[in-house]
């Protein structure tokens, strides 16, 4: 189990043993499986991945609910072949956009690692001789996701792995399929390796951590506005304001939200380029919206929480969490997307007198003591400050 607070280099900390794993292995069948929660965290993984594979000759290849984008990492990989149902983009580097229909899904040849989503977990017929890892990247989301009983497989992987095979006399086999879980939130003592089955768990967390829970990063900086209903819009408008061209992360606890709040945002400040991000929008559509917002071709994203988790956009320099986080492992990964590997950032909650209490306890759980400023409504509308400056 590996744990470390957000955006210090989780990935590349299992990336790293993976490729060595794979370096050192006699058996070339051997093989890793990476299961992320979406497609986008899939192809930021890949791309981890793709700078470093070419070294030891090594394949990397990606499945997800909407395509299959093939990065390839030498001249000698072998061909993946992937039949649906439906039509899937099968992305080559290097190669044009080709496309496949049949009525049927079958992989044909083995790669060496396969970054995939839950839905497309590979172990219909578990077998630990083509297996020498599995991690499971933000663990404490993806136990809970029963698409397709990926877990179930996973699970008899794991106790099929535990059985020795038929051998020689004088001769020993016993293979056991090693589980990597990686997450910022995932509890060192909870019932996740349970519910796995894991034994012999070892693991690994920040230095420093406390409670189970992950230290904020050093430079955050966290502020808690307390607004009216009526008044929380105006507020937002006055921090986009006073924080000018800067990248701007807005999250909110719901699809519908956000996209009321971006189809207000983007006739008022059409400056900052608005673009949305959320679970039900098109896969086109959050793609264009992150690499406009990575690029910076906008320098404003409005999201639901599924960008709070894994997405590494570099230059975030401000979070505004327009409603009030119920959970203390929401609040790390919204706050997470800023102030990521040494940076400054600065994080925003929008908070209600009546929530205000419930996120104090919140805040002090995970600070412990840490001061956060508070800042009444009118203080930013009417205030003779800038906000940056006094944080």
């Amino acid at each position: 189990m590996l744990k470390a607070g957000t955006g210090k280099g989780k990935t590349l900390a299992y990336v790293l043993p993976v490729l060595n794993a794979l370096n050192q292995r006699l058996d070339k069948r051997k093989k890793v499986v990476i299961v992320v929660p979406s497609a986008e965290l899939a192809k930021q993984v890949a791309n981890t991945f793709h700078h470093l594979a070419d070294s030891i000759n090594a394949s990397v290849d990606t499945l997800t609910t909407t395509w299959v984008n093939r990065i390839s990492t030498s001249s000698r990989l072998e061909r993946i072949k992937f039949y649906r149902s439906t039509i899937h983009r099968d992305a080559c580097a290097g190669s044009k956009t080709k496309y496949m229909h049949a009525n049927r899904f079958q992989k044909t040849r083995t790669c060496d690692i396969l970054i995939v989503t839950p839905k497309h977990f590979p172990f219909d017929t578990p077998t630990t001789s083509e297996n020498v890892l599995c991690v499971v990247d933000e663990a404490d989301k993806l136990i809970y996701q029963m698409h397709q009983d990926w877990l179930g497989r996973l699970k008899r992987a794991i106790q099929t792995s535990k059985r020795c095979g038929a051998v020689l006399v004088g001769e020993k086999s016993h293979s056991t399929l090693r589980v990597m879980l990686v997450s910022a939130t995932i509890p060192c003592k909870g019932r996740e390796t349970h519910i796995m089955g894991l034994r012999a768990v070892k693991i690994i967390c920040e230095h420093g951590e406390r409670q189970g829970l992950p230290s904020q990063p050093v430079k955050l900086r966290e502020v808690c506005i307390v607004v009216n209903s009526n008044e929380k819009f105006e507020v937002l408008l006055r921090v986009l304001d006073l924080f000018g061209l800067e990248s701007t992360l807005v999250l909110t606890s719901s699809v519908q939200r956000a996209h009321e709040l971006w189809y207000q945002l983007q006739r008022i400040v059409p400056n900052l380029s608005p673009v949305e991000f959320n679970s039900s929008a098109s896969k086109l559509l959050q793609t264009n919206s992150l690499n406009a917002f990575r690029h910076g071709f906008s320098k404003l994203m409005i999201a639901s929480d599924s960008a709070s988790r894994g997405l590494d956009i570099p230059g975030i320099s401000l979070v505004v969490s327009y409603d009030v986080p119920t959970h203390i492992e929401t609040y790390i990964h919204r706050t997470g997307r800023t102030a990521r590997a040494g940076t400054i950032g600065t994080a925003i909650t929008l908070c209600s007198a009546q929530q205000l209490q419930p996120f104090d306890r919140l805040i002090n759980e995970l600070n412990m003591g840490k001061h956060v400023r508070h800042y009444q409504a009118t203080e930013i509308l009417h205030g003779s400050f800038t906000l940056d400056s006094e944080i």
